[in-house]
């Protein structure tokens, strides 16, 4: 077997409209069509790619700690990300790995789930201000 690439991310969440709006106003995904599984879901896409999977449960069952820590997502459009973020209010931390040539841009969606936006080095310049936004 062979990976190819991150197929989707499905999320279980009982709110379902904040995180459809968060998805597509604050990282640009779109809304689409969706299989009849038999339970209330949602979409969301990047171009034709279903990327993010949302599943509503009204009640959340939690065990502890998350089994998974964090995603990432390949992006374009540093400067427009991160004021889009500070528009809608979204805390965020950001750093640059020089070792990989990575700005990561570090957010939590409205249910807590972090989300690494990672962009190239080639998007970062000196007057880029990588410091971390409180969300105020």
């Amino acid at each position: 077997m062979t990976i190819e690439y991150l197929e989707h991310i499905n999320i279980h969440s009982a709110d379902m409209d904040g995180l459809i709006t968060y998805y597509s106003k604050v990282l640009g995904m779109h809304h689409g069509e969706r299989p009849n599984f038999g339970r209330d879901g949602a979409w969301l896409f990047v171009g034709d790619i279903p990327v993010v999977h949302l599943v509503k449960r009204d009640k959340l069952e939690t065990s502890g700690d998350p089994r998974i820590e964090h995603y990432a997502m390949r992006c374009k459009g540093l400067n427009e990300t991160m004021e889009t973020l500070r528009t809608n209010k979204c805390a965020y931390w950001a750093n640059y790995i020089p070792e990989t040539h990575v700005v990561q841009v570090h957010t939590n969606d409205p249910d807590g789930n972090h989300i690494e936006l990672a962009f190239s080095g080639d998007e970062r310049d000196d007057d880029l201000d990588l410091s971390a936004y409180d969300g105020r």
